[in-house]
């Protein structure tokens, strides 16, 4: 977060830290690469103006 002198301030970035879980270890790539997908047509993602990282992590 970028603090202002006037007291107010701004995020600069965002972090997300999904947890996807799957019924198989096969299933991981493919959750992983549709969670990636997903985050490239977020409309929230897309309409803050500030960066959005995400680093999904998969389990079974």
């Amino acid at each position: 977060m970028i603090e202002n002198s006037n007291g107010g301030g701004q995020f600069k970035a965002v972090t997300l830290n999904p947890n996807i879980k799957v019924k198989h270890e096969s299933m991981i790539p493919r959750a992983i690469e549709l969670h990636h997908k997903a985050h490239e047509i977020c409309y929230i993602a897309n309409s803050v103006n500030f960066e959005v990282i995400c680093n999904p992590a998969c389990s079974i």
